[in-house]
């Protein structure tokens, strides 16, 4: 009996020893996994980022306290992010800033130490800074009322930000102490530039209002996932041969509508993509709000699917109602459906004289085989009293994320039907591009631009 002695204290030795080991494991991938480097967002860096810096107002904004701040806490709100740890709704426990380029998005999380906070961003991406408590918002801070600056749009010019003290000062919104004067001066931008990115930037908001699409508790992007949901104005520019060896007319040129499309990727292999899906909106469009989708497709690991897309997109209201839109899609086979969730949306109106929208005209210089051998394009914006003004490269480059020219005999109706595409990533003012060669003579063309916030704009010239 006593030679078994040892070894049961030898087995408690090693059992207890297993044990702190697999607490040092957990504390250990609680560190990497859940720090401060955010879900795939770009850190910065000293030789190319920005620090953007502030203290919370200790009454409105309340960082929780040390022990349910903890890393050991931390690790357990990963199996329970909706636990309630702090004790009033403004507590904040994360500071993230939401960039967005086009489409796509990432976060970079900061790092809180008691009321202080510090985030390291990236360059030449505008982003919105949001106060959380787990997946909660907080509140989204407002660059600048005067301006309608929602987001920092920072440029090559931008330098370190501090915003002073930081405190809720509305619903939902957050504001500092440091001066527009002051703001402006970091971002390199000025007031003229920061009012035309206010007017564009408000579909940013969507993406402080959709970290969790899926509604699971968990940010989206912590767990590899994306689900840009994304607003389309339509507009028609005039017939074909308004670009043929002249620039196309800048007026007038008519706005035909919106729809929205919902990218996922990766996408979810149980849902039944041919049945499509239903979008709810927060009002009614064109007298509904249960809006069916059009055509569906998958490609590679992504999937989307459009609403109000074609002849009947959205027109009434004018602008796509503020608010939660809601897209509900089966389960193969299954009677279920799945849902996602967007918060928040909010767009801008296409006014109806067209103001602030960056329009562009083109020409297509056509050689004696009626093939184009470059084209031409130049960028132009209507101010109020019908002032037409050129963006220099400047604003262009603050704006634009990139652009598509599809040119065709006539409009593609299937993958296999001819046509020719050029893609642009840089922007000047007059700008001259070379397509490809073609076996055809064109007869349409179609140009999609992106902007920085997430809006795409189509112009289509069809004979």
């Amino acid at each position: 009996m006593n030679s078994q002695r040892p070894r049961t204290a030898k087995n408690r030795a090693y059992m207890i020893v297993a044990a702190l080991g697999l607490v040092a494991f957990i504390i250990a991938f609680n560190y990497i996994g859940c720090g401060g480097g955010g879900g795939g967002g770009n850190s910065g860096s000293s030789s190319g980022g920005v620090k953007i810096t502030g203290v919370l107002d200790a009454t409105t904004l309340v960082s929780l306290p040390p022990d349910e701040n903890s890393i050991l806490n931390r690790f357990c709100r990963i199996f329970s992010p909706q636990k309630a740890y702090a004790q009033s709704g403004s507590d904040v426990n994360r500071i993230i800033a939401i960039s967005s380029r086009g489409n796509t998005y990432t976060i970079t999380e900061g790092t809180l130490n008691v009321n202080s906070f510090s985030l390291s961003v990236a360059k030449d991406k505008p982003y919105l800074l949001v106060l959380l408590y787990d997946t909660s918002i907080i509140g989204v801070y407002k660059v600048d009322d005067a301006t309608g600056l929602d987001s920092f749009p920072l440029n090559s010019a931008s330098t370190n930000i501090d915003l002073g003290t930081v405190a809720l000062s509305g619903t939902d919104v957050v504001t500092g102490t440091a001066s527009q004067p002051v703001i402006l001066d970091s971002l390199g931008i000025t007031t003229a530039l920061a009012s035309a990115i206010g007017v564009m930037d408000d579909e940013m908001l969507r993406l402080a209002g959709s970290l969790d699409v899926d509604q699971n508790g968990l940010l989206d992007t912590l767990e590899g996932k994306w689900f840009p949901f994304i607003i389309d104005f339509e507009f028609d520019p005039g017939v074909f041969t308004d670009t043929v060896n002249a620039f196309s007319l800048k007026s007038p040129i008519s706005y035909n509508g919106y729809s929205f499309g919902l990218h996922m990727r990766p996408y979810d292999a149980t849902l039944d993509f041919t049945a499509g899906g239903t979008l709810t909106s927060p009002a009614n469009i064109n007298g509904g709000n249960d809006n069916p989708s059009g055509p569906a497709w998958i490609t590679g690991d992504q999937a989307s699917i459009s609403f109000y897309s074609g002849g009947g997109m959205g027109t009434n209201p004018a602008a796509p109602p503020a608010g939660t839109y809601v897209v509900t899609i089966p389960i193969s086979g299954t009677a279920l459906t799945k849902t996602y969730t967007f918060n928040n949306v909010k767009s801008y109106g296409i006014d109806s004289n067209l103001y602030h929208i960056l329009i562009p005209t083109v020409k297509l210089n056509i050689d004696g085989s009626d093939r184009i051998t470059s084209i031409e394009i130049e960028w132009w914006k209507k101010m109020p009293g019908d002032i037409w003004v050129q963006p220099d490269a400047a604003e262009l480059g603050m704006l634009l994320h990139d652009s598509t020219m599809e040119i065709a005999p006539v409009p593609p109706s299937a993958p296999t039907d001819p046509k020719i595409s050029v893609t642009m990533t840089s922007f000047s003012n007059p700008m001259t591009v070379i397509p490809p060669a073609q076996g055809f003579a064109s007869g349409y063309m179609r140009m999609i631009y992106t902007d920085k916030f997430g809006y795409v704009y189509a112009f289509s010239w069809n004979n």
